[in-house]
């Protein structure tokens, strides 16, 4: 746990959640924020104009450090499926 925050597979346990099973998106959540990153930055000038320049440059600053995050292992992603008992 992290910042007294608990962690999802652990509420939903507390919440009777059972057969709980997580799938590790993680890799995949890298590999599409730095497709964005890479895809807004082939369209700077066109993005830049209908956004403004302050707006593009924040926004791919967000993107740069969430990858950082990422990469780090500050951030993740994960699919969970449980079931509801009956």
């Amino acid at each position: 746990m992290t910042s007294g925050r608990r962690e999802h597979r652990e509420l939903l346990d507390a919440a009777g959640f059972v057969q709980v099973s997580e799938t590790d998106l993680t890799d995949a959540f890298l590999k599409t924020t730095l497709a964005w990153y890479r895809a807004r930055e082939r369209r700077a000038v066109e993005l830049s104009e209908a956004e403004g320049e302050a707006a593009f440059s924040e926004r791919q600053n967000d993107s740069r450090g969430q990858a950082q995050a990422i990469e780090a292992g500050l951030l993740r992603r994960s699919l969970f499926v449980a079931e509801r008992p009956r």
